[in-house]
């Protein structure tokens, strides 16, 4: 019995709570893993911060890359806590309240893309690209009540040509509340 309890370790519970759920086709891999990217992300430099100025639940306060592969895994956080169902939709189309992706592919400072996140069901999350159906979704996941991840980078990866870096900005609507994270301007994410 003693031999066994010195052979356990936390970060091998961790392991095999993570190894466990994904098999099992519970939680998804991201939400089980949250905490261990939660306190990675939180000791990084965010990619960029908002203050407090549109109001609504959905006023964004900062984003953060997660990982540093293609995929482009960013947290995108608010200043206060909101409930998953308040970015659902219909038909995988946007509600009325809407945390979106814009996408700068060519440096004209206008968007070329759109990227929707939308809640769909069991605490899963999508980012569609609504200017061309032909986009895969890229899967999200709360990673706080506060804030949702998502692969920014995972749907550009259908262009013919997928570019080595990616301007983006984030957008919310909750109600009568718009904001923009950055303000004005584009964040460069490295994609190849």
């Amino acid at each position: 019995m003693t031999r066994a309890l010195r052979l356990f370790s936390p970060a091998l519970a961790v392991a095999g709570v993570a190894l466990f759920v994904v098999l099992s086709g519970g939680a998804s891999a991201a939400a089980v893993l949250a905490s261990g990217h939660e306190t990675a992300a939180s000791q990084s430099k965010p990619l960029v911060t908002d203050p407090r100025d549109a109001g609504g639940k959905l006023d964004l306060r900062a984003a953060k890359r997660l990982s540093p592969d293609a995929r482009c895994l960013v947290s995108i956080s608010t200043w206060g806590s909101w409930s998953s169902t308040i970015l659902e939709g219909s038909n995988y189309t946007p509600g009325k309240n809407q945390l979106l992706v814009l996408y700068d592919l060519n440096g004209d400072n206008r968007p070329d893309l759109t990227g929707n996140i939308i809640f769909v069901s069991n605490a899963y999350f999508y980012l569609f690209i609504d200017s061309n159906p032909d986009f895969a979704p890229a899967g999200g996941s709360r990673t706080s009540p506060s804030s949702v991840a998502v692969k920014v980078c995972q749907p550009l990866f259908q262009l013919m040509h997928i570019p080595r870096t990616v301007r983006v900005a984030f957008e919310s609507v909750n109600r009568t509340h718009r904001d923009r994270m950055p303000d004005r301007g584009w964040i460069r994410l490295r994609v190849l």
